[in-house]
């Protein structure tokens, strides 16, 4: 008994054997480069919250200390909302819509709008609740609250 299961255990290894097409055979393993990147490139770290990428192509990472910005060699810490010099502080979402905005929920359900090079904070009482940010199918931003009433941005 023993034999003839050790038989059909072979065989099936034997049938179900096949090269990874993963990897290709006629590179050596140190032609595949790995990149780390850590405070050593200016990420400052912590639990990342939320990744979006906005239509110029930037790289947005929401983490517990803040918002950054990746342009594929380097970060750039956002510790203001500059020209408001509002505290960012820690980061609950990201949204990039097809405007080229970039939707930034912080912790304190205070929402931020970066475009053109600047942020803006909501100016209506009401986003002062906001409890998540997401994306409707046409590209335009959605925003659940607190509140009892829909909030609309014309931007």
């Amino acid at each position: 008994m023993w034999f003839f299961r050790t038989v059909v255990v072979a065989i099936a290894g034997l049938l179900f054997s096949s090269p990874a097409p993963a990897i290709d055979p006629n590179r050596l393993i140190s032609q595949y480069i790995r990149e780390r990147w850590g405070s050593e490139k200016g990420f400052m770290g912590g639990p990342v919250t939320a990744i979006a990428q906005t239509t110029d192509g930037y790289l947005w990472i929401g983490t517990e200390k803040g918002l950054t910005r990746f342009d594929g060699l380097s970060f750039r810490l956002f510790p203001q909302a500059i020209p408001t010099s509002y505290p960012v502080g820690p980061v609950q979402s990201l949204v990039a819509d097809t405007q080229g905005n970039l939707w930034v929920l912080l912790q304190n359900t205070k929402i931020l709008r970066y475009h053109d090079g600047k942020f803006e904070l909501g100016r209506d009482e009401a986003e002062v609740g906001i409890t998540s940010v997401s994306r409707r199918k046409d590209g335009t931003p959605l925003f659940s609250s607190l509140a009892l009433r829909t909030l609309k941005y014309d931007y």
